[in-house]
């Protein structure tokens, strides 16, 4: 294929190819800027703009996030413990026990808040991962053996943080691109206040570098 000449991307985003194709997908956009890489349905708009980004680090975090995920789901006692670990966690504060239980349900990794809740459920999860890697099966305590020392990197946390907050620009547009808001006023509402939100982080960006290194 002339590749130069490519204007459109697509892929199937589930499936044992998937990780095969985002490698693939991450390498044409490094060498072809100009192909549009085209949203899938099943992330929010903000996790599809970091899924676009050729930027191999980056995408080495939301892998991590997505296997974080994929483990809790398949692993029930894992899954029990970090609600008990939250529950310790953040007792103290009003409503967030049950809100951060209902963000981690479903297929939280591909929501707008994916980023956000990995954060939050970080130190829960290695303390539940230090209590039940003994009480699993082999492969899956190799898993989360591999998994610990990623979660634990400093570059990793840094990473998740800058990703949460400047996110944040662009999540409102999420409704509005899926066709949950139709009349077109609202999403060129929603879109001029993403614009002024962007404006506002170059404008001020050596002040929010000091913010997210302190958070």
């Amino acid at each position: 294929l002339r590749m130069e000449h490519c204007r459109g991307l697509t892929y199937l985003i589930t499936g044992s190819m998937c990780q095969k194709m985002r490698d693939v997908t991450c390498r044409i956009l490094q060498e072809f800027p100009q192909v549009v890489l085209s949203p899938s349905d099943p992330y929010a708009f903000n996790i599809w703009i970091i899924r676009c980004m050729p930027v191999p680090s980056i995408q080495k975090v939301a892998d991590t996030v997505e296997e974080v995920a994929s483990l809790l789901r398949r692993t029930p006692e894992l899954s029990r413990r970090l609600e008990g670990k939250i529950q310790l966690a953040y007792s103290h504060i009003k409503g967030e026990v049950d809100r951060i239980k209902a963000a981690i349900t479903g297929n939280w990794e591909r929501g707008t808040d994916a980023f956000q809740t990995m954060l939050e459920i970080l130190e829960p999860f290695l303390n539940c991962i230090n209590e039940i890697i003994s009480k699993v099966d082999e492969d899956t305590a190799e898993q989360m053996a591999k998994l610990k020392p990623v979660l634990k990197n400093f570059n990793f946390i840094m990473t998740l943080v800058v990703l949460k907050n400047t996110l944040c620009c662009v999540s409102i547009l999420n409704s509005s691109l899926r066709g949950i808001i139709s009349i077109s006023s609202t999403l060129q509402y929603t879109i001029s206040n993403a614009l002024k939100l962007i404006s506002k982080y170059q404008q001020e960006l050596a002040i929010f570098h000091r913010k997210w290194f302190s958070e």
